[in-house]
């Protein structure tokens, strides 16, 4: 197989894990899990900047007026629950899952 036919197959399958792994999301039903900060480590990693509300801000982007004085990682610690470390529906189950571990007899 041509090395440029071998490359966009490698690129199809990496986009389609990508794919899965987003609406799989971060949560997993294993007793030896954290969900809560396996989130917060899939959220750091994703390199989002976005904001609890009242700020309202999103995405990636620039970096807002307070990180100049309070240093950005002050900034990238406000993770909201919702549309951050799960998704705006909760459809990975974040929360959920690690309520659901807890309360699991051992």
């Amino acid at each position: 197989m041509p090395r440029v036919e071998t490359r966009a197959l490698k690129n199809a399958l990496n986009v389609a894990k990508a794919k899965v792994r987003a609406v799989e999301g971060p949560a997993r039903k294993d007793q030896d899990a954290a969900p809560i900060a396996d989130a917060i480590r899939d959220y750091l990693d994703r390199g989002v900047l976005t904001f609890s509300i009242p700020a309202h801000g999103g995405g990636i982007g620039p970096a807002p007026e307070f990180a100049k004085w309070a240093g950005l990682e002050t900034a990238r610690a406000d993770l909201p629950m919702s549309h951050g470390v799960d998704t705006r529906d909760r459809a990975w189950k974040v929360q959920a899952t690690a309520q659901e571990l807890f309360a699991a007899p051992t």
